[in-house]
Formats: structure tokens, sequence, C-alpha cells
């Protein structure tokens, strides 16, 4: 887990070497550019046969209202 990716070294690295990863980025211009990289080398790895994960904003939504209801009963 890369709670500060950046532009994804880290993440690419862990791919490379076979690594089940996660990269976290709130800037959305760095979070974009990993985005890009990490898709690029699972493309190159895969063959096309793997699926990149974004967590975007209409998630970041979704989990907003999820919290939201979570805090509203806990007493």
């Amino acid at each position: 887990v890369d709670p500060y990716a950046g532009e994804g070294s880290l993440v690419r690295a862990g791919l490379n070497m076979g690594f089940q990863v996660v990269g976290i980025e709130k800037e959305k211009t760095h979070y974009d550019r990993m985005g890009e990289h990490v898709r690029n080398v699972l493309t190159a790895m895969t063959r096309g046969k793997a699926q990149f994960v974004s967590f975007d904003e209409e998630h970041a939504e979704l989990n907003r209202k999820v919290q939201e209801a979570d805090d509203a009963i806990k007493f």
C-alpha cells in the first residue's frame, strides 16, 4: 500500500515484481498520471487481459453517502 502514490512509481515497481498493490493519491493530476502509467504496465504484462479499477469521483460520492449513513446510526 502506497498512501502517497504520486504518479505511481512504487505501484509500478510492485506490479513489476508480481505484488498486488494499492496506490492512494488525492491530487487529481497525479492520480490521472498514475492511472495512465499503471494501465500501461498492466497492459504490457498481461497483453490486455488485466483490469484496472479506478476509485473515481462517482465512487467517492457513493462512499461519502455510505459514511454519512454509518455515522448517523452510531450513538
